[in-house]
């Protein structure tokens, strides 16, 4: 049985390059803790060949990547990573963190928090697999760093272990509300972003960011639709969401057209609230 390890990775390599891995079927996998080896079983159906590797001493990065073929995989590529030295550039406070005598959980989250903007959100390889599993991918990746992210800054040291990923309703009178929102934003979305065009007139549509049109008109919906919710309270509740969702400068554009759409709205009679202080 060939055995490798980090010293003689360029005969690895070629092997794998010019042997029957190609076209391969996995038959096993063994993890052995102990030697910090990984053993992999090959067989090629084409030439009838069995391919054995063992991998040794490797700072380990290993990715078999496949489609199942009756009860076998059909190897599509095979990867050793025999260091992460390529990280550097992408980490260049790892030693200052790592020669720090400051063992303060600030100090472990905020590097957590900088490896994770820097290295695994933009992680084209990390992209590249989940689009593999889920070809409408793209279009969530943003939303789902920025719910991570938000996640990991809301991490609080005096229960570091015990955190968890926020449910997405409170409750179901809240579930109702989300699903009537989207309904009310949805069925009046061409009319809301006419709107907002109109009193953007000095902003190309086009240079307006798609969360800053998609907050404006959940706004006005809730404005025109929910007649139990205190306009101020809409407004500021956009605002706010804002500040986490979108660019730096979303904050002051999103008041001010939002602000002109209510006076306008309100003036032309659109706006019924039903009790007490709710305009």
């Amino acid at each position: 049985m060939p055995r490798y390890n980090k010293d003689n990775v360029k005969g690895l390599k070629e092997l794998l390059y010019n042997s029957y891995v190609h076209d391969a079927e996995l038959e096993n996998a063994e993890f052995d803790f102990k030697e910090d080896s990984i053993k992999i079983t090959l067989f090629n159906p084409i030439f009838g060949a069995k391919i054995n590797f063992t991998f040794l001493n490797i700072e380990t990065s290993l990715t078999i990547k496949g489609d199942w073929q009756g009860e076998r995989a059909t190897i599509v590529s095979l990867t050793v990573e025999e260091d992460f030295s390529y990280l550097q550039k992408y980490l260049p406070n790892h030693g200052e963190y790592m020669d720090s005598q400051d063992d303060s959980f600030g100090t472990h989250k905020r590097f957590a928090i900088y490896v994770f903007k820097n290295v695994i959100a933009p992680s084209d390889a990390l992209l590249d697999y989940y689009e593999d599993c889920n070809m409408e991918w793209a279009a969530d990746i943003q939303v789902a760093n920025t719910m991570l992210l938000k996640t990991m800054e809301d991490i609080k040291e005096e229960n570091p272990s015990g955190f968890e990923i926020p449910s997405l309703y409170k409750d179901e009178g809240d579930r109702e509300f989300a699903v009537r929102l989207l309904r009310e934003t949805e069925k009046g979305s061409a009319q809301y972003k006419a709107m907002i065009e109109q009193k953007a007139e000095n902003w190309d549509s086009e240079r307006i960011a798609m969360v800053d049109f998609i907050l404006m008109e959940m706004a006005i919906a809730e404005f025109m639709n929910f007649p139990s919710i205190p306009t101020k309270v809409t407004l500021n509740e956009y605002i706010e969401i804002s500040k986490d969702y979108s660019t730096a400068k979303s904050r002051i554009f999103v008041n001010g057209i939002l602000d002109r759409i209510l006076a306008w709205l309100e003036a032309d009679g659109k706006i019924k609230k039903a009790g007490r202080g709710l305009m």
